[in-house]
């Protein structure tokens, strides 16, 4: 594709012809050659070519390749009997034809029943686009029927789930919006938050439609839905538009704050730190005393904002009182997530057996609950801290650990990089710049690091420095002109001592001093006085 292009193509669009051409060179041609965005229409050129043997069917049969194109690449025998209506012999017959025309393969299930697939994914879609709106409609809710009516006893699965959420959109269903809020809550639960975000997105695009007018669903909790799966899915801007959309549309205290402290959560992601704190403290303004877990939660996030800026002793009151009155209504899932917060309070206060202590119970309640987001706040804390003890070696252990546990439960894009930065930065302190430079080169696949933003160049400008690595000046500039978004943190004095080494290297002690001095000046206003022997040295 980049050799054909005559511009830049990204790697989304590449990944998108590559799906529909089967690579195919031919396919790969026409698709480029006509393509203006990701899933555009089909030439006409090629779409003759592709329905050529499918016009030359016998009528029988071209209605039941229809039939299967709306289905999707891959069909099963039953469902598409179903809904063709066919006698058992008559459709034999059709798809025998549509197999010795090499239209259809004949495959199977995962749990191994007769099924078909389409020979190319191109067949299926210009045998689709053939098809009249009001005819695809109709096949739709024929389709959404048939498979509504399975997954009785064990439950359907999430791809079951979301197929049906899809016909009912494509049929102007009035059951659509349920069923692709359902789609979203399956795919919540299985940990597939982008899938999450999609159905939660579609839900609320029907919202906006008549579709809505007879829904029991409240709008607020769907735009809180859909922010979760967004925060999950690294679509942290989306989140905070949707929590600020949520905020405009309630004026319950208890559920404003709630949705203040998701709202920060998602700021904080997206670089906002100032906002983010400002948010955390409007959650904890606007909580009311009953019922008890958003005043507690409003806490939680004060004194998780107040950590994160380096303000250890201001966060670590604020972060017990929190966890006294989450353990006193029994809330372990809010217990765990302020025992994170403690837990880096601690470590960086000096007390580095105490704050393990601490991060390891709240891993412990987080693998136990399944949560999600705190499973990966906890490993990435782990990381960061147990090098302050001297147990570099288990840190890139519990590092491993994490991103094992991170693949499984869908969070790779949410916590990964972050997990392969932070080991990258132990790697390097421990001498093992070979594995620091994996981690760094895995954390860049997982998101381009002009997303990640200074949380990568906080961790990785002192290992490039050292390392005469010549993206260090890039790094430093970059970061250097968001100085005066980044709070006075222990990151921020990290990044410093990066630029200390950068500068000292090449000859400008000057410079080099001059940034130290900045940087005492940093420490001085946080509680991160433990780095002051980096920048003593």
């Amino acid at each position: 594709v980049r050799s054909l292009a005559a511009q830049p193509v990204s790697s989304v669009a590449i990944e998108d012809i590559h799906r529909r051409s089967d690579g195919n060179p031919f396919f790969i041609e026409q698709l480029l050659a006509a393509r203006a965005d990701v899933g555009t229409h089909l030439p006409s050129e090629l779409r003759d070519v592709l329905m050529a043997r499918v016009d030359a069917l016998q009528q029988p049969a071209r209605t039941i390749i229809e039939v299967a194109s709306v289905s999707g690449d891959d069909v099963g025998h039953d469902d598409l009997a179903s809904v063709a209506r066919q006698p058992a012999d008559r459709l034999r017959e059709q798809l025998r034809e549509l197999v010795d025309a090499a239209l259809l393969l004949p495959t199977r299930t995962a749990d191994g029943a007769d099924a078909y697939s389409f020979r190319h994914t191109l067949v299926r879609e210009a045998v689709y686009a053939s098809l009249l709106p009001a005819e695809r409609r109709r096949l739709h809710q024929a389709w959404a029927e048939t498979l509504s009516g399975h997954g009785a006893g064990t439950g359907p699965s999430l791809a079951h789930s979301i197929e049906v959420a899809h016909h009912r959109r494509e049929a102007r269903d009035p059951g659509a919006l349920e069923a692709s809020v359902a789609a979203g809550d399956h795919a919540m639960r299985s940990c597939s938050f982008s899938a999450a975000t999609r159905e939660y997105e579609a839900a609320l695009q029907l919202w906006a439609s008549e579709a809505s007018s007879e829904s029991a669903i409240d709008h607020v909790d769907l735009l809180v839905r859909f922010g979760r799966a967004a925060y999950y899915s690294k679509q942290d801007r989306e989140a905070v538009a949707a929590y600020r959309e949520a905020l405009d549309e309630t004026d319950d205290d208890a559920r404003r704050s709630l949705i203040h402290w998701r709202l920060a959560r998602s700021l904080w992601a997206t670089g906002e730190w100032a906002l983010a704190t400002e948010a955390y403290e409007e959650a904890l303004r606007t909580a009311p005393h009953e019922p008890p877990e958003a005043r507690i939660r409003a806490l939680a996030g004060l004194a998780q904002t107040y950590m994160a800026n380096g303000q250890f002793r201001r966060s670590l009151p604020l972060g017990e009182q929190a966890l006294e009155r989450a353990r006193a209504i029994g809330d372990r899932q809010l217990e765990g997530h302020i025992l994170t917060t403690l837990g880096m309070d601690r470590a960086w206060l000096g007390e580095p057996d105490a704050g393990q202590a601490a991060l390891v119970s709240a891993l412990r309640i987080a693998l136990e609950l399944e949560d999600p987001d705190d499973v990966g706040r906890a490993y990435v804390c782990r990381v960061e801290t147990l090098p302050l003890g001297g147990q570099t070696d288990e840190a890139l252990v519990v590092a491993a650990e994490g991103l094992e546990v991170a693949t499984r439960m869908g969070t790779m894009l949410s916590y990964g990089p972050s997990l392969h930065v932070a080991a990258a930065y132990t790697a390097f302190q421990a001498g093992r710049w070979g594995l620091a430079r994996e981690h760094l080169a895995r954390a860049d696949e997982l998101i381009a690091p002009s997303e990640m933003g200074p949380y990568r160049a906080c961790h990785v400008l002192h290992m490039l420095a050292e390392q005469g690595d010549p993206d260090a000046h890039g790094v430093w500039q970059e970061a250097s002109r968001r100085m005066d978004e980044l709070p006075p943190s222990n990151y921020l004095v990290q990044l410093l001592v990066g630029a200390v080494v950068l500068e000292a290297y090449e000859g400008r002690y000057a410079e080099a001093a001059a940034i130290a001095e900045e940087a005492i000046s940093v420490a001085a206003r946080t509680d991160a006085s433990i780095r002051a022997s980096e920048l003593a040295r």
